[in-house]
């Protein structure tokens, strides 16, 4: 009885020794240098609120909600500069960009309809 209890015992004190040492070097992988914040830029001053942010690295594209439908906004980074995306839709939505960043997958809502289609809208269309 007394072997089976200093056995279980050593297992449990085990397990404890590996846990805490797997908590340490999960700690000490993010303990790394703390970010700081050293700047702020504001990139839009249009008033439209906004929605959906998006990036492909060179790019960000957000939903705008001005106030009759939605459009989607591509903002050409580090120099901001702002443009409308084209589209056959009253009013859509931006929600993923394709891996090849060719494409936007969009959401579509018919008025009145309560339905969402999805879509896929080529970000090389003409801008406005």
């Amino acid at each position: 009885m007394k072997l089976r209890i200093s056995a279980s015992l050593l297992s449990v004190l085990a397990l404890l020794v590996v846990s805490g040492m797997l908590r340490s070097d999960l700690r000490g992988a993010a303990s790394g240098p703390t970010p700081r914040l050293t700047a702020i830029t504001q990139i839009t001053h249009d008033g439209y609120r906004k929605a959906n942010l998006l990036s492909d690295d060179s790019h960000l594209y957000v939903t705008e909600l001005p106030a009759s439908s939605r459009v989607i906004a591509q903002l050409t980074l580090p120099i901001v500069d702002r443009s409308v995306l084209i589209s056959p839709f009253s009013s859509l939505q931006a929600l993923d960009v394709s891996p090849d960043h060719s494409k936007l997958l969009v959401s579509s809502t018919s008025r009145g309809s309560g339905e969402s289609e999805l879509w896929t809208l080529p970000v090389s269309m003409e801008i406005r």
